[in-house]
């Protein structure tokens, strides 16, 4: 047909094809139109595109193509020919020769007004309604068959495209809305219906691809810039974490254990005597520790308008720094690099335990710091064939630590350095000149001290010195034996809270070939650190649980082994470990603070009041959700924020909670009761214990007393005692006299370390109402009335240790001269009736009585 049809004979073909068009998209959502539609869809594209198909056989290329191969389902470009009924209505207004180009343009520009999935059509789409329209407007023009055919499957073909792209492409679905200007009302309604059924899903898909995908954590930890500015300079960091934890309180809280009131004590004696060398105790030499901490404390005294109890615990916090100094320089002569160094230094200050102990107790944290330096010393040393620098340091070192704390630091690094020569298969380089040296120079400083204390001062001194405080440990070892294992009991809880780095290793390299060969390879020089470390800290653990060391204290020395090997082994861990690793410490901290809370609030466990509670557990539970929320990557960088929040902890603890525990540990109670009989003339005497902490707060001489036959003299020799002794020597103390009275009790903070004191009053009344008693057995051996001379006969007798048993008796005619009818004391040889006389004889011989039973 010509291009040039009628176009009456058009529009009237077009309406009638528009009223067909409406009866067949009524039957769109019958089953049985499903497979054609979607054979078609599939159909379409294997149809060469270029050649237009005759009039004749374009109902058999339609009904052909039905039954080809499916390959086109998956694509959907094909929901473009839903546009036919556009191209149709605008056929009205131009001839069929314009309709082909016509179409092309108004598709192409309808793509770019609706959605961008159809602004990104494939040239095959556009080359299908080309050949739609121009079948369509050939078929126009031929018969009435071909164009009811014809139109027929073209409607098929537009209700098949919407329909499957309504059900394959969901994002297509939006672009039928524009056809509901060309189509009735009964057409579109199920279109809206299906649409909107389908746009819910669609909003949600879109919600959840707007959320951030979690990122993958790296494989190597990120730098910190907290951590690397930290590490320019390390140890100043230290000592500037070691000062705020216990610097803070210095100002807020009064001596609270008893070592701060025994330092106090001797050193005001010492600074009053001006005798530095040998520590002094109400006018006579203190034999109850070393002397070299009380120099240090003296020495911190020599800053101008000091108080004493600051200057105390000023002490007790500048070993502490030295401490944390020590671990740092420790991890360095081993070989660590400095930001690792660093994270063992700052471990020794987040452990809980050492944390609160390092500011409380100042002669073992001294003791621990001397000991470390000597470890330091002799690893720099050991890596050399001779050194004439470090093994000389480190002798002085170990000297200063025997004179802090006895043997133990002389015997901990000797028996390192002994054992690392083993493993280094060189027993030889313990006989080295160096090492003769450096011991030399340790027995100058050590004998000339207990030299000039031998014969510059009181010959007993040392007497009391070395038995119970220099071989007192090694004494007990024995006994100590069935409890071997009491200290590494306690040792877990000194390393909470980061203790849990064993739960976070790598276990499985135990089981490797290279972990072994790392073993070996420490005998050589480069590496001997790592296995002095180990060393030092397996014989450490083996001399504390076989030494009667019953104080979790003392095992400061322990620590910076520990915390170097936690941290070298902290720095290798990766994001996903240090995560982990973290994340136990925030349950810790939970943990930690919900039972503070229950405890104080809920049970009777804890004996006292804690003041700070409130804030205590604040800060553990806001620590939990810190760590949990934002676990660092960065492994070492966490361990600084261990650091600050021990740090933080510890502020409450020592300003609020301290006064309150204060009345349950401390012996300032028990002492201040001393101090009011010492203020009525009572003789205060304490018995086999440390005198210098009650020492501080009585005003008068406190007699230190060490066996039962120096206790019975005092007690005889004296009307008026009042007696301090450790409430285990009260119960075993079998021979006790009944003139000792028990007023008072302390009870202990750690009942496994003892019972605590006892406070006991012998008063004059008390002792003579037990002299009648005694007499009566004597009654039958006295010398027969008439003998007078025989008054004066038993005064030579007792021996001359008993003479001053004699003056006593003598005062109390003095004091007393009406005594209420009881027996009296009396030497005067003037009485004239024999009643008189009769109790003379009967008082005179009970003296040697009296003293016998004391003394055994």
């Amino acid at each position: 047909m010509s291009d040039f049809s009628d176009p009456t004979k058009s529009q009237e073909k077009i309406k009638r094809n528009e009223e067909e068009s409406t009866e067949t998209a009524q039957h769109e959502t019958t089953p049985a139109h499903v497979e054609q539609e979607e054979t078609v869809e599939e159909a379409i594209p294997q149809e060469p595109l270029t050649e237009e198909p005759s009039l004749n056989d374009s109902s058999e290329e339609v009904t052909d193509v039905r039954t080809s191969s499916s390959e086109y389902i998956e694509q959907p470009e094909g929901t473009e020919k839903t546009k036919t009924p556009e191209t149709d209505s605008e056929t009205d207004e131009t001839p069929l020769s314009e309709q082909s180009s016509a179409s092309e343009t108004d598709n192409y520009q309808g793509s770019e007004d609706n959605s961008l999935s159809e602004s990104e059509e494939t040239p095959a789409s556009e080359q299908r309604e080309d050949f739609e329209t121009t079948t369509d407007a050939k078929a126009a023009d031929d018969t009435p068959d071909a164009e009811t055919a014809d139109t027929d499957d073209e409607l098929i073909v537009a209700a098949t495209a919407s329909k499957v792209s309504g059900r394959f492409v969901r994002k297509q679905t939006e672009n039928i809305r524009p056809e509901s200007e060309s189509v009735t009302a009964e057409e579109t309604t199920p279109q809206q219906d299906t649409i909107s059924a389908e746009v819910p899903p669609q909003s949600r898909q879109k919600k959840k691809k707007e959320k951030k995908p979690k990122e993958p954590l790296p494989d190597v930890a990120p730098e910190s810039k907290i951590l690397n500015s930290l590490s320019l300079l390390p140890w100043l960091t230290l000592l500037i974490f070691a000062a705020l934890q216990g610097g803070i309180a210095l100002f807020f809280r009064d001596l609270w254990p008893i070592q701060e009131a025994q330092t106090a004590a001797v050193v005001k004696d010492t600074l009053a005597a001006s005798n530095w060398l040998t520590p002094m105790l109400d006018g006579k030499p203190y034999s109850g520790a070393m002397p070299l901490y009380f120099w240090f404390s003296s020495a911190v005294a020599l800053i101008p308008d000091i108080a004493l109890n600051f200057l105390v615990k000023a002490s007790t916090v500048l070993s502490s720094m030295l401490f944390v100094l020590s671990t740092y320089i420790f991890a360095r002569a081993v070989g660590v690099s400095k930001k690792t160094s660093l994270a063992a230094g700052l471990l020794t200050i987040a452990a809980f335990i050492p944390a609160i102990s390092m500011q409380l107790n100042g002669l073992e944290t001294l003791f621990a710091a001397f000991v470390t330096l000597s470890h330091a010393a002799f690893v720099m040393g050991w890596k050399r064939e001779r050194s004439l620098l470090w093994l000389p340091l480190g002798f002085i070192c170990v000297a200063a630590a025997t004179l802090t704390g006895g043997f133990p630091g002389l015997i901990l690094p000797l028996f390192s350095i002994l054992f690392i020569s083993l493993w280094r298969k060189r027993p030889t380089r313990f006989g080295e000149w160096d090492v003769a040296c450096g011991f030399g120079i340790f027995l100058i400083i050590v004998l000339s001290w207990f030299t000039y204390v031998n014969f510059a001062v009181q010959p007993e001194y040392l007497l009391n010195l070395v038995p119970n405080i220099l071989s007192a440990p090694f004494k007990g070892a024995l006994a100590h034996l069935p409890y071997w294992w009491h200290m590494l009991a306690m040792l877990p809880f000194m390393l909470l809270p980061w203790l849990i780095v064993v739960l976070v290793l790598p276990w499985t390299k135990l089981f490797s070939i290279v972990f072994y060969k790392n073993i070996l390879a420490t005998r050589n020089p480069e590496n001997i650190g790592v296995a002095y470390l180990w060393l030092s800290a397996v014989l450490s653990c083996a001399l504390y649980s076989v030494l009667d060391y019953m104080t979790p204290v003392w095992l400061l020395v322990l620590l910076p082994q520990i915390a170097i090997l936690a941290a070298r082994a902290i720095k290798n861990f990766s994001p996903l470990r240090s995560k982990i690793f973290y994340r136990l410490h925030a349950l810790i901290f939970l943990a930690a603070g919900a039972g503070l809370i229950g405890l104080v609030n809920f049970t009777q466990l804890i004996p006292f009041e804690i003041h700070g509670w409130m804030y205590l557990s604040a800060i553990l539970l806001a620590t939990a959700g810190l760590f949990w929320l934002r676990s660092p990557l960065n492994s070492r960088l966490g361990i600084v924020g261990l650091a600050l929040v021990m740090t933080i902890l510890l502020q409450p603890l020592l300003i609020m909670s301290a006064p309150a525990i204060n009345s349950f540990i401390s012996i300032k109670d028990i002492s201040m009761t001393m101090e009011e009989y010492a203020e009525k003339d009572f003789v205060p005497v304490v018995y086999n214990t440390d005198p210098a902490p009650f020492a501080y707060f009585v005003n008068k001489p406190v007699t230190h007393v060490f066996d039962p036959h120096s206790l019975s003299t005092v007690l005889n020799t004296n009307k008026n005692v009042v007696l301090i002794m450790s409430a285990t020597d009260w119960d075993n103390w079998l021979t006790k006299p009944e003139s000792l009275k028990l007023v008072g009790t302390q009870g202990a903070a750690i009942p496994h370390l003892g019972k605590g004191f006892i406070l006991a009053v012998q008063e004059k009344r008390a002792s003579r109402y037990g002299t009648p008693e005694v007499k009566e057995p004597q009654d039958e051996t006295t010398p027969p009335k008439s003998q007078e001379p025989a008054v004066e006969e038993p005064e030579p007798t007792p021996p001359a240790k008993d003479e001053p048993a004699l003056d006593a008796p003598q005062t109390d005619n003095e004091e007393e001269p009406a005594p209420l009818g009881e027996p009296l004391n009396d030497n005067s040889t003037t009485a004239t009736s024999e009643a008189v006389q009769q109790e003379t004889a009967l008082t005179l011989p009970i003296t040697p009585e009296l003293t016998a039973p004391a003394n055994q």
